[in-house]
């Protein structure tokens, strides 16, 4: 990524910001790393998971609705856990 890239990136972030289109979300983290505990046991031996891809996933209990991802595995775990997902293209 090139730093133009990075600061285009940046702005489109600040605009979401502004118009309520991201939201920045309280979250318990506690509870976040105890439910990525409780998934990795549910699904863990059926289909492995990076951890930093198992608590995006867990987010998904406390507030947020759905997943978009570019990585696959971590799509295949979210609809495993009986998450809603979209996987964007390579």
């Amino acid at each position: 990524m090139t730093g133009e890239q990075f600061e285009a990136g940046m702005a489109l972030f600040e605009q979401g910001l502004r118009r309520g289109r991201i939201i920045r979300q309280p979250l318990d983290y506690e509870a976040v790393f105890d439910w990525a505990g409780e998934l990795s046991r549910r699904f863990g031996h059926l289909h492995p998971i990076k951890t930093a891809d198992l608590l995006h996933v867990a987010l998904l209990e406390f507030g947020f609705d759905h997943l978009v991802t570019a990585d696959k595995q971590q799509y295949e775990f979210a609809l495993r856990a009986g998450y809603s997902a979209d996987l964007l293209p390579p």
